[in-house]
């Protein structure tokens, strides 16, 4: 129903109006003149016509700017005058930006006026290096593959990367999968990746910084995590922090605050409390002490603890199959 849509807040504009000033225009006076309150008897008449007037403002905007949307799709004027046409099956705003979830790409869009961590995304991934082959092929697919930049004739900035169909994000994963709730099995293998992937940091001399839910995304088909977001925050290890989630700030040393100096135990902190989140009840004591315990500056350290408490908790590392497919996972697909 027209009404529902109108005063419902996720609508996009696209959903109302066509991509054209003049044909909007027409949508706009015709539905300001069905559900005018002077004819419309209806008590929610004026909260409509307010609605209505914002998408239709939005709307015009969007055209002039050549940003559109509508359900799943938005089509977005870059300055090298290409359009990109992104049909997404999920949708997540973070304090930079947003970014769309396509079945092969991830889209980051970031904010006119958050370049410098756009560059810094950049800078960072490019930094990332591999003693062997070994290394590289374990963790490459890990981190971010950048395809394209852009930046947008509404001043913002895009780093489009490739992924496979099987990677999903995280947080739609935990949510909608496991309904909030992650056995702890899962939980610990979960885990498990981070703390290889903090590793893996050290060597490089890096600090990610930016190590939670909505920067992590899961490969059901090769059973790992990969570290897509947070690379804008992320440093050379005891620089000055150019900065990080409120979430991540809320966790980190009291030291590390007072300095702002990029230190690894930062990342193992946020893998903690991202296992704090979830932790459930019937968890192996082990387990749970491994997640309240004080952090050493060593991420390999904290990784020799964790592998202790992985086998003091289950014995022998097992493989934990995810079930689930992308309707399952897409099923509530924004925030």
């Amino acid at each position: 129903m027209m009404i529902d849509k109108i005063l419902n807040p996720n609508t996009k504009v696209g959903d109302i109006f066509p991509n054209d000033v003049t044909q909007a225009k027409n949508i706009y006076r015709d539905l300001c003149k069905k559900y005018h309150p002077d004819t419309f008897a209806d008590d929610r008449a004026n909260d409509i016509i307010s609605a209505l007037t914002k998408l239709y403002d939005k709307a015009i905007k969007a055209i002039e700017t050549g940003s559109w949307e509508k359900s799943n799709f938005i089509a977005i004027k870059t300055t090298k005058g290409t359009t990109l046409n992104i049909n997404y099956l999920y949708h997540w705003v973070f304090e930079l930006g947003e970014y769309y979830v396509c079945n092969q790409h991830i889209i980051y869009i970031f904010d006119f006026n958050k370049k410098k961590y756009y560059n810094n995304y950049i800078k960072q991934i490019n930094k990332i290096s591999y003693k062997d082959k070994k290394m590289e092929k374990y963790f490459k697919n890990l981190f971010p593959q950048v395809i394209s930049e852009y930046d947008t004739l509404d001043n913002k900035h895009v780093i489009v990367l490739s992924k496979t169909e099987d990677v999903y994000p995280l947080r739609a994963v935990i949510e909608n999968v496991f309904n909030g709730e992650v056995p702890d099995k899962h939980l610990a293998w979960m885990i498990s990746r981070l703390i290889n992937i903090c590793c893996f940091l050290k060597v490089n001399g890096l600090v990610h910084n930016g190590i939670n839910i909505d920067n992590c995304f899961v490969s059901t088909d090769f059973h790992s995590i990969l570290l897509l977001g947070g690379w804008w925050y992320t440093t050379d290890e005891n620089a000055a922090m150019i900065g990080t989630s409120k979430d991540i700030y809320n966790i980190m040393p009291p030291l590390v605050k007072a300095n702002k100096i990029s230190k690894s135990i930062t990342d193992i902190e946020s893998i903690k409390a991202f296992g704090r989140q979830y932790i459930s009840t019937s968890v192996p004591q082990a387990f749970k002490n491994f997640l309240s315990s004080g952090t050493k500056e060593s991420s390999i350290e904290e990784s020799k603890k964790w592998d202790k408490a992985l086998i003091d908790s289950y014995g022998k590392r097992k493989f934990i199959k995810i079930i689930t497919n992308k309707n399952l996972v897409y099923k509530k697909g924004s925030n």
